[in-house]
């Protein structure tokens, strides 16, 4: 009987693994997990001009600290990913706020009038979940950030930012 499709755990990345100091090198040698590529990653020539600007944008403005490991070229094909998807929701989201979500028409049979979404708002829901996994992936959603263990900014920091100091 073949084994099921995604059954049992979830591999972790070795970044995440890091991140969350639970890496083990043994565990590692036994799996051949090769390590991310030292190169900062090039966008595609296959990506839009602004799609360019947005895996620019994700790479050298997200991608730092505590994420600064998947900013290697290993990982171009996700972050090109990430680019495609994030300037469709942004060429859809344009679409929605100039012609709403919902447009009027007229039932052929029966004659009704009848009110139904553009196909456009479905594309847009569908388009916003890929990010959002893409962005898991990625480690950059407040739950996943929480399940790494990212340690806040210093102006976050409560212990150096308390307001009794002077007493």
């Amino acid at each position: 009987m073949p084994a099921r499709a995604n059954a049992g755990r979830k591999i972790i990345p070795l970044p995440i693994k890091q991140l969350k100091g639970t890496d083990r090198p043994d565990e590692e040698k036994k799996r051949n997990t090769p390590l991310p590529s030292l190169t900062r990653p090039i966008p595609p020539t296959s990506l839009s001009k602004r799609a360019k600007q947005i895996f620019t944008h994700f790479v050298n403005n997200r991608l730092t600290g505590y994420y600064s490991s998947f900013a290697s070229s290993t990982y171009t094909e996700m972050i090109a990913t990430y680019a495609r998807r994030q300037e469709e929701v942004e060429k859809l989201g344009e679409f929605i706020e100039k012609n709403g979500y919902t447009f009027e028409t007229t039932e052929v049979k029966s004659g009704d009038k009848c009110i139904r979404a553009y196909p456009q708002v479905g594309q847009y829901n569908q388009a916003i979940k890929h990010l959002h996994t893409i962005l898991v992936e990625f480690g950059m959603t407040p739950s996943a950030a929480g399940r790494v263990g990212a340690a806040l900014p210093k102006q976050y920091d409560r212990a150096s930012n308390n307001d009794f100091d002077g007493f």
